[in-house]
């Protein structure tokens, strides 16, 4: 979602990959195998492969700016950094880190800002502390209120009265999860008291339009609710582009005519095809032929079949038919049954008389 307001960076992307943000290798540069064991919070996990980029004398790069690493980089101890024999031994490179893949801390960020929507959590929490630049619900606290409201048992009846006790707190804090359009997102949040479910980092210039992968300054804090009014409005909002530029091409779609032909389509051809002007004109010339076969008995039956449920408001065509049926012979047909006007059963003669 976005709104309005602040700069782009002119990516269309949400995240980007390292591959593609890195700069070339220089002359003579290469990529190697390396592990990164991490930190205390990652002990007792495997450790992750990546690639390193070592220049021609051995030389670790920065994998953003293809800059040499310092000796000791941006580490805070000697002991994490890469070991020289590794790449003498053909064994992978082993990094404490993924810091150690970068030159500064600004190359890190700008790689974690481009390729981690967590570290833009992260850091956005740390700048508005959890508030909406909105509405100005403070959701940190909501969150922290929520979790201290829990059900004594686990019974059906201690959690239908913790779903009470935290809708109160809910409504206390903010009327506008009580709206019509937000119960997903109250539901929710009230199931699960979480962060994640309180407020979203949302883009104050459109991904779509340039604000993707520009930096924390494009990025604000918003409520669940106001999240949900703003994509909706940018959803009506690139709709209605959609249809300002199809507009052209579909009045020129109804300005089309096409000449479709006026009587039943020949065997072996398409209904509704578009003719030629041969074609025309030989429509012309068959209306001859298509008289002559009026006259044939099957269809002087047909017709006949047809006058027996005409009503008495069609005698001049029930005349006609007959006239035109019967004349050769010297016979009058008499409708069998004729239809009520009204609806209902069908009269015979005798039932008419």
């Amino acid at each position: 979602a976005a709104g309005g307001g602040g700069g782009g960076g002119g990516c269309i992307e949400r995240f980007i990959p390292l591959e593609r943000l890195a700069a070339a290798l220089p002359e003579g540069a290469r990529y190697e195998d390396a592990v990164v064991a991490g930190g205390p919070a990652s002990w007792g996990s495997e450790p992750r492969r990546v690639r390193v980029a070592v220049s021609s004398d051995g030389g670790r790069l920065c994998s953003l700016c293809m800059k040499p690493i310092p000796a000791f980089g941006p580490q805070t101890s000697p002991q994490i950094s890469a070991d020289p024999s590794a790449l003498d031994s053909g064994r992978p490179i082993e990094l404490g880190s993924r810091t150690d893949l970068f030159c500064s801390r600004a190359c890190h960020d700008r790689v974690s800002e481009c390729t981690s929507a967590s570290y833009v959590r992260r850091k956005l929490r740390d700048l508005e502390r959890g508030v909406c630049q909105l509405c100005g619900l403070d959701c940190t606290k909501l969150v922290s209120a929520l979790q201290a409201c829990r059900p004594k048992g686990r019974s059906a009846a201690d959690q239908v009265w913790c779903r009470g006790a935290r809708m109160k707190i809910l409504e206390r804090y903010s009327a506008k999860f009580l709206e019509r359009g937000f119960a997903a997102q109250r539901d929710r949040l009230i199931a699960q008291p979480i962060e994640g479910n309180a407020w979203q980092a949302d883009h104050i210039v459109a991904v779509h339009v340039g604000g993707g992968c520009s930096g924390l300054d494009n990025m604000r804090t918003l409520c669940v609710c106001c999240h949900k009014e703003v994509t909706a409005e940018q959803a009506r909002e690139r709709a209605r582009k959609r249809r300002e530029a199809s507009a052209p091409i579909m009045a020129a779609a109804a300005g089309r005519t096409r000449v479709l032909r006026r009587g039943p389509p020949p065997r072996g051809k398409r209904r509704g095809r578009k003719l030629s002007d041969t074609e025309d004109e030989s429509e012309g010339e068959g209306e001859g032929e298509k008289n002559k076969k009026e006259d044939k008995p099957g269809r002087r039956r047909r017709r006949a079949k047809a006058a027996r449920y005409l009503s008495d408001s069609d005698s001049e065509s029930l005349e006609a038919v007959e006239a035109d049926a019967g004349a050769g012979k010297g016979e009058r047909l008499l409708p069998r049954r004729r239809r009520p006007r009204g609806g209902g059963r069908c009269l015979s003669e005798s039932d008419s008389d």
